[in-house]
């Protein structure tokens, strides 16, 4: 089979939001074709090469969308702050160096790359205590009922609270509920079990 460019099968209707989210990303579109050879013809045609193409479309009915190498991949762009050299980075995460003026004298912050958090071990303490603290996450849910869903939630995620009591050491445990006043229970959890 010959090599073919990416194809999108998609609804009349679906094609305009396909066309919208391609334009977003810097492809730019070159007509509607007949077939799919008629549109790699026509793209290799433009001096494009068959991973710079996309086609839109279903049987009978192929846009040609050709990758414009003068726009960026970004949708957008972090916006630089006052005191900043240049706009965070999104890939890697990465805040630029900082000068904050102040009365007393400048501060400068260096470069800082956020780190991604660690995952915590997986054995059979971790799993029943994430259980526990997906859980207290999820309690917020019958929160939303009128009148009764207050007294409901919090019941439930006190009775999750003791069971976490029993699972967890007493350091995790404090460590937790340090990490839960600023943080959902699961990212709490997490932080407190890598630790």
């Amino acid at each position: 089979m010959p090599e073919q460019p990416r194809i999108i099968e998609t609804t009349y209707e679906g094609a305009a939001g396909e066309a919208f989210r391609l334009k977003q990303l810097g492809w730019t579109g070159f007509g509607r074709h007949e077939s799919i050879d008629a549109a790699v013809e026509a793209g290799k045609a433009l001096g494009k090469g068959i991973e710079n193409m996309t086609l839109v479309g279903s049987r009978g009915a192929y846009d040609l969308y050709i990758k414009n190498p003068n726009k960026g991949e970004k949708m957008f762009k972090l916006p630089k702050l006052p005191g900043q050299e240049e706009p965070p980075k999104l890939f890697p995460p990465t805040l630029p160096r900082t000068r904050i003026p102040t009365p007393f004298g400048t501060v400068n912050l260096p470069e800082h790359k956020v780190g991604l958090p660690k995952l915590p071990s997986f054995d059979e303490k971790s799993r029943a205590a994430m259980k526990h603290a997906i859980a207290i996450d999820g309690s917020m849910v019958p929160g939303l009922i009128p009148w009764a869903g207050d007294i409901i939630a919090d019941v439930v995620e006190d009775l999750h609270f003791a069971e976490l009591r029993k699972i967890l050491t007493p350091e995790q445990y404090d460590e937790f509920i340090k990490q839960d006043k600023i943080s959902p229970a699961i990212i709490a959890m997490m932080r407190a079990l890598t630790k």
